[in-house]
């Protein structure tokens, strides 16, 4: 009977240390449904759908996914674009200049990250700041990048 018992605190235990681990992860990361802060790029951005993309000139997905943001930032008809990051803004402008990246908004966050998880991260927010999709990472294939242009695509 006391193994039993054990068994039975084990289980309590091991769901109480869940519970926890997906509420600590819900507050550290954006996930659909969240309201984002705008704040950090500015009123001109008000009203209109976004695409932030937060990255880092050090990391070598974002590196990875430069061509990927270039086309992005090429599309004629797409939401505002944002890229913040940790960094100093004129690191990430040179890095955007040498990539042939032409966001509409570049700004530090000055190490508030601002609850991102992993560089790179593309957030897609409505019209009214709630965030609609999320990729983290390099993206890794076609499908993944049709899918992210298919959403860009929906909002305009």
């Amino acid at each position: 009977m006391l193994w039993i018992a054990a068994v039975i605190a084990i289980g309590l235990a091991v769901t109480s240390i869940a519970a926890t681990v997906v509420s600590a992860h819900r507050r550290a990361g954006y996930v659909t449904g969240d309201k984002f802060d705008r704040s950090v790029v500015g009123p001109q951005a008000a009203g209109r759908p976004m695409v932030v993309i937060w990255m880092s000139t050090s990391c070598g997905a974002c590196v990875d996914s430069a061509d990927l943001y270039r086309r992005l930032t090429s599309m004629p008809r797409r939401p505002d674009v944002a890229v913040l990051g940790p960094g100093p803004v004129n690191d990430m402008q040179q890095f955007l200049r040498e990539h042939a990246i032409r966001p509409d908004l570049v700004a530090s966050t000055k190490g508030n990250w601002m609850r991102f998880r992993a560089t790179p991260t593309i957030l897609l927010l409505a019209a009214d700041s709630t965030v609609k999709q999320i990729w983290f990472g390099r993206l890794q294939d076609s499908a993944d990048e049709m899918k992210l242009f298919s959403a860009l695509a929906s909002t305009m």
